[in-house]
């Protein structure tokens, strides 16, 4: 029972690292008290009491388990026939001492079936994709930037009348399955292209050879696999190799100072497109200095408003006529669990989980800014590297101005800065904490509003909050 206990455990975390061996070992050695002391003290039961020592360290497993399930993929279950060739090990008298370090035990294991299984079948459906890209009569849209892929690739489609690869499938594996599993009929392909380590680009790029690039924002993210928000941008630049039209956000003072004569420029003050007398969801399109248009959409947000400045930017670029998307413009699509409203009249819930960056937190700050008890459900921003303290600090003076509790998971540098703040702070190691805090902090008033902001990968909800 504590062997599959253990195997179930490592899985999980296997799965929710991307099966990537280094952040497999990085999560257990930032947890290393909780997974490998604690266990080990509790296994010196075992020469007091057989039973109390398999109870408690079950306990010490099953307590964190059960947060996230481990889904049962093909891979997964590959993993597991090849994990009963670690079995002959319980032979060992006192194997239970040993099995303390299972999750290392399965290191090797993981290593065959990625080499010898997993590798070929990717490489495979890699060059598949590849091919068929390379085949593919018309123009490759590519996605690039810290923040606003997902609804530029969405307007850009919206408008283009053209495929996009869905949600957020911005990664090598994630963009070849798409495209082979896709009959490429339209004039145009929008592929969000995602990185989290140097030379990821290189990669992607490769694969997807666009002949347009967006590049919507440079910030501080992925910090850890990205260093610094320089090398943010060196590896961004890597996505215009094959590129003939450039469209850059000039409203990010990053891109405005170092990307040098793009084919297009936007912003609301800086580019040569430009958005005036915003109101609401609708304004007026300018081309240097002159007034082309007015637009009219169901934008939720500035934010959003600049996304889609950009992709009408390019559309004008190409010569065609506003008039043929009015009605376009007013169904623009947006993805779920961001800028949500959901609840009722009294407790309003405004979802905002699919943002994870600090521009689009604020605004969605902004957003919850309404008569009631405002109440916020977030882990922060994760992966800021070297800017942690600095973005954290600014975050905190940010939430203070417009929330009245802050319930933080699993974040002691947001919550610890919070806590300088005339505002209520709570810490939970998980969402489902966090959200029967909730609850409880709701029914003590009659109209409240929360904010859920962010949503946090699995391996950060597990974690634990010491």
């Amino acid at each position: 029972m504590l062997i599959l206990a253990k195997l179930y455990s490592s899985l999980n975390i296997y799965q929710q690292s991307h099966y990537n061996i280094k952040d497999y070992l990085k999560y257990y050695s930032n947890n290393i008290i909780f997974y490998f002391l604690i266990p080990l003290l509790i296994s010196l039961l075992y020469f007091i009491n057989h039973y109390l020592f398999i109870v408690l360290d079950l306990y010490s497993l099953l307590f964190f388990i059960f947060k996230v399930k481990l889904k049962f993929t093909k891979r997964v279950l590959k993993i597991i026939i090849l994990s009963f060739l670690l079995f002959p090990i319980l032979l060992i008298p006192y194997c239970l001492f040993i099995f303390i370090f299972f999750e290392f035990l399965l290191i090797p294991i993981y290593l065959i079936e990625y080499y010898f299984i997993e590798y070929p079948r990717v490489k495979k459906t890699i060059t598949k994709a590849k091919n068929k890209l390379n085949n593919y009569y018309g123009t490759i849209i590519g996605v690039v930037g810290s923040a606003g892929k997902t609804t530029t690739k969405n307007f850009i489609a919206d408008i283009f009348h053209s495929i996009k690869t869905p949600k957020s499938y911005n990664t090598l594996l994630g963009i070849s399955n798409y495209i082979n599993d896709t009959y490429l009929y339209t004039d145009n392909v929008v592929i969000e292209m995602g990185i989290s380590k140097i030379n990821d680009m290189d990669s992607l790029v490769e694969l997807v050879k666009p002949k347009v690039v967006f590049l919507t924002n440079i910030l501080p993210m992925h910090i850890d696999g990205l260093k610094n928000i320089d090398v943010i941008y060196q590896e961004k630049l890597k996505a215009f190799k094959y590129a003939n039209v450039s469209v850059c956000n000039f409203e990010s003072e990053y891109i405005r100072n170092n990307f040098s004569n793009p084919t297009i420029s936007y912003g609301f003050n800086h580019g040569d497109y430009r958005a005036k007398n915003i109101n609401n969801n609708n304004f007026d399109l300018f081309y240097k200095n002159n007034y082309v248009t007015t637009i009219y959409s169901n934008c939720n947000s500035k934010l959003e408003i600049l996304d889609l400045l950009g992709v009408l930017a390019y559309y004008h670029y190409l010569g065609k006529d506003f008039n043929n998307i009015k009605l376009e413009l007013l169904n623009l699509f947006h993805e779920k669990n961001r800028l949500e409203i959901k609840g009722n009249n009294k407790h309003i819930i405004l979802d905002d989980s699919y943002n994870s960056n600090i521009l689009g937190f604020k605004e969605a700050l902004k957003k919850n800014s309404i008569n009631g008890r405002r109440i916020l459900i977030t882990p922060g921003i994760v992966e800021l590297g070297i800017y942690n303290k600095e973005i954290n600090k600014e975050l905190a003076l940010y939430i203070a101005g417009y929330i009245d509790d802050a319930i933080i998971v699993a974040n002691k540098r947001l919550y610890l800065e919070l806590k300088k703040y005339q505002i209520n702070v709570y810490n939970v190691i998980s969402f489902k904490e966090g959200y029967k805090l909730y609850k409880k902090i709701m029914s003590n008033y009659e109209k409240t509003s929360l904010l859920i902001e962010n949503d946090l990968p699995d391996i950060y909800r597990r974690r634990l909050f010491i």
